[in-house]
């Protein structure tokens, strides 16, 4: 069905009036500390990628310094910045301090997110690899096997983050010279990765009465999941862009990290549980008990599955011929992870019940609200990236309707991408525009760029729409780290109303 402007209300409120993760948290050190902690992050960045280690760790120290600040001693985002920590330590060659920052993030993680949550895996990897390193091999079996433990109680054996931890726990062993156990072990993973790629698999061969567009699995079940030997969750399938780099894991929420890469695609499956609420991204959560991540009560990914272009291709046109033959593409803003984006676009896709075909782009924001400034040169290096695969998208899908929605941050991408695409489309007289609607919501940009790159951008869609809003701390923040100039999705006073493009003032729609 067509995207209309009621459902595209909802996007705005499920995604722009969301609190930033760790925004609401900064109550300490309040904005100002925020963006100061943002500076001397960004800082650091810039400092690790001219290779400059020693810099890079005094920035480091700083930053968790003004990090204890502004979020307070419990705080996952220390947690993350006790991390960055740990890598300027590990650079400089230091790793039992590295091994004593970790040890703290672990900490803090252990007490917000409980000793069994599945995040605290790769956090127990790293600290393994550290101790091996130091040649402390009961430290590293110590964990791999806590690490394994926690991955089997989550997501059972058969499945690739469990094969994972098993391959890690091996790894340990043939560090302390354990090669029977080792050999063991190693066989074990290589089984139950066969048992898991039967269940990957078994996702692409379902019926062709099993498909509606991005929606793989319906399952059966009533609202307590009971079921019929049928899923208790539905499986949104979305279909991605990315130049994050991989990481080298096997783990889909770990597949890709933060660094920057080149221009990757594929398509992952995100569990929907069936007593889903709109608006809502169900995840563990230490204040409901509810601390071991399950696809019968949150949204996950399950698996991730990268393709080459002409794989990607036929797959992508393949499902769009199983539900409406049109396609949503989301770009996501600041302070989000390649996992936290493909489970908010399976969202989407449920909470819209979009028949067709939803896309993410994701690009390498580092997942921080102290990484703002970092996400800024990240955000800006990949808008070529972006308009080579909105091109791609556009002429080859074969798609009858796209559509375009960004969100924060990612709109500076997706402005930049659809600039350059202005630039070089050769409209033939009477051919529809290349895009139905451009979606705008909470742009981060600077309000005269913003109607600049308008100008173009309207020439390739039927419709543009901005959507601003005053109470949206990003943009606060943005705002006070650019001087004070205000930014696109800011409203107010200064609201921008430009010619050609909608813009909807969503300052009083309210978020319970």
């Amino acid at each position: 069905m067509p995207v209309r402007f009621a459902t595209i209300l909802m996007v705005f409120w499920v995604l722009a009036l969301q609190p930033t993760p760790g925004m609401a948290a900064a109550g300490q050190g309040g904005q100002t500390g925020l963006a100061d902690l943002a500076r001397v992050y960004g800082e650091y960045g810039e400092a690790r990628e001219r290779g400059d280690t020693a810099a890079a760790l005094v920035l480091a120290r700083r930053a968790v310094d003004l990090g204890e600040h502004v979020y307070g001693p419990g705080n996952l985002d220390l947690a993350r910045l006790l991390e960055s920590l740990a890598d300027a330590l590990e650079a400089a060659g230091k790793g039992d301090e590295a091994r004593a920052a970790l040890g703290r993030a672990l900490a803090i993680r252990e007490a917000v997110q409980g000793p069994d949550h599945p995040d605290l895996t790769a956090l127990l990897a790293r600290l393994a690899d550290l101790a091996v390193a130091a040649k402390d091999m009961d430290a590293a079996i110590s964990l791999r096997q806590r690490a394994l433990a926690i991955d089997t109680a989550v997501y059972g054996r058969d499945h690739l983050n469990t094969v994972a931890s098993l391959e890690g726990l091996a790894r340990a062993h043939e560090a302390a010279g354990h090669w029977s156990q080792a050999g063991a072990l190693r066989r074990q993973a290589d089984a139950d990765r066969r048992e898991a790629a039967k269940r990957t698999d078994s996702l692409d061969k379902r019926p062709s009465g099993d498909v509606d567009g991005s929606l793989v699995v319906r399952g059966k079940g009533d609202a307590k999941g009971n079921v019929d030997g049928a899923r208790p969750f539905a499986v949104v399938r979305v279909f991605y862009g990315t130049n994050r780099a991989r990481t080298g894991s096997d783990k889909p929420s770990q597949f890709y990290g933060t660094e920057r890469g080149d221009l990757d695609m594929g398509y992952v499956d995100v569990s929907i549980p069936f007593h889903h609420e709109v608006g809502r991204l169900e995840s563990p959560s230490s204040l409901l008990l509810d601390l071991v991540e399950n696809p019968r009560n949150h949204i996950v990914l399950l698996t991730v599955t990268p393709l080459n272009k002409r794989t990607f291709l036929r797959n992508l046109k393949k499902n769009l011929r199983g539900g409406a033959n049109e396609v949503l593409v989301f770009v996501h803003g600041y302070n989000v992870s390649f996992n936290d984006g493909a489970r908010r676009a399976a969202q989407l896709t449920y909470d819209l019940n979009f028949d067709g075909t939803t896309l993410l782009y994701s690009w390498p924001s580092q997942a921080g609200t102290f990484s703002y400034i970092t996400d800024e040169a990240a955000v800006k290096v990949s808008s070529r990236k972006l308009r080579s695969f909105l091109h791609m998208v556009a002429e080859e899908s074969g798609a009858e309707r796209i559509h375009v929605i960004a969100h924060s941050m990612g709109n500076r991408a997706t402005m930049e991408a659809l600039e350059l695409l202005a630039l070089s489309w050769e409209r033939e007289e009477g051919a529809p525009k290349l895009f139905d609607q451009v979606i705008l919501t909470a742009p981060d940009v600077d309000s005269d760029y913003f109607a600049e790159m308008s100008a173009e951008i309207k020439n390739l869609a039927r419709r543009v729409t901005l959507y601003a809003s005053e109470n949206d701390k990003a943009l606060s923040l943005s705002n006070e780290l650019h001087g004070g100039h205000p930014r696109a999705g800011q409203s107010g006073p200064e609201i921008l109303v430009l010619p050609n493009v909608d813009t909807v003032d969503m300052s009083r729609v309210e978020t319970d």
